[in-house]
């Protein structure tokens, strides 16, 4: 900061140029306030019921002391001048005291707006506080993220080989990050539960069969037995001598086939179904997994 060396001898050359130099040196103060921002309450403006007491405020650019009063919605900046009398007897404006109050102007700001700053030392008090909570989240540390994927927060990254997958603790180091199972799946013949199917075919007692060996007979050519039975040449209707055709007619001798004891038979059910996928997918909620890998000293994320 700016300084000036009053105490010497030789008559101290306290002109106009060096009040001004003095006046732009303590200007430098007002950059202070940018510490806390415009609009904000630096110091006092404590309120009691409707009444505001007298501080300090940081107004666009200016650290300014502000009147109290009973409170109002607006706060402008007034200017209060006083007048000099010089030594040729002229009145001049020598002083200007700008301060905050609330009042009505053209350029007004809302009351409402205005912030109060904690001290310094308090905030970072405060910091402190949060980096302990925080502290928590490692290198590693796995998160679900609801939001949209632009919005993920830096120094955290989508887990690749977690997509459409669900996460499954494991029980030793070596397992970590590994993968495996489906969402469809083909059942074997191994993997059915045991079971059978029941086929009921009855079994015969003895007996036989018998059959009727129809031919041709020509009586003509004496081929004709009379103690047989004859029918029609078509197969239907029977009689006692049925010519068919001229001296033609057809007869059938009656055979029996050997008797057979008990038997069974064996049989096949047959086979059914095409072997398709079956989707073992669980009901699910869409998210994303993302994972925390750090950032850098500016605050982004680091190459995983």
């Amino acid at each position: 900061m700016n300084n000036i060396k009053f105490n010497q001898t030789g008559g101290f050359p306290l002109d106009t140029n060096l009040l001004d130099f003095m006046q732009n040196s303590y200007q430098l103060l007002n950059v202070l306030g940018e510490m806390a921002g415009n609009l904000s309450i630096l110091k006092g403006c404590q309120q009691t019921g409707s009444v505001v007491s007298s501080g300090i405020v940081y107004i666009e650019g200016e650290v300014l002391p502000f009147k109290g009063g009973v409170k109002g919605g607006k706060v402008v900046i007034k200017t209060d001048k006083t007048s000099l009398q010089f030594e040729n007897g002229e009145n001049y404006e020598v002083e200007e005291v700008r301060y905050a109050a609330f009042g009505v102007s053209s350029t007004s700001f809302n009351w409402n707006d205005f912030k109060r700053i904690e001290p310094l030392i308090a905030l970072m008090q405060r910091i402190t506080v949060l980096e302990q909570k925080t502290n928590f989240i490692k290198v590693g540390t796995i998160m679900i993220w609801e939001g949209l994927k632009k919005n993920i927060p830096n120094g955290w990254v989508i887990i690749k080989k977690a997509e459409n997958r669900t996460l499954r603790a494991v029980s030793s180091d070596d397992k970590l990050k590994s993968t495996g199972g489906s969402d469809r799946v083909i059942i074997t013949e191994n993997q059915m539960p045991a079971h059978k199917h029941n086929i009921s075919i009855e079994t015969a007692g003895n007996h036989s069969h018998s059959f009727k060996d129809i031919y041709l007979a020509d009586e003509a050519a004496g081929h004709l037995d009379p103690a047989k039975t004859i029918v029609k040449a078509d197969g239907y209707g029977l009689s006692a001598k049925v010519q068919a055709s001229g001296n033609k007619y057809t007869q059938y001798h009656q055979h029996s086939t050997e008797t057979s004891g008990g038997h069974s038979h064996s049989a096949d059910c047959g086979r059914s179904g095409n072997g398709a996928e079956i989707d073992i997918t669980n009901s699910y909620y869409g998210v994303y997994f993302i994972k925390y890998i750090g950032v850098d000293s500016n605050g982004n994320t680091l190459i995983e």
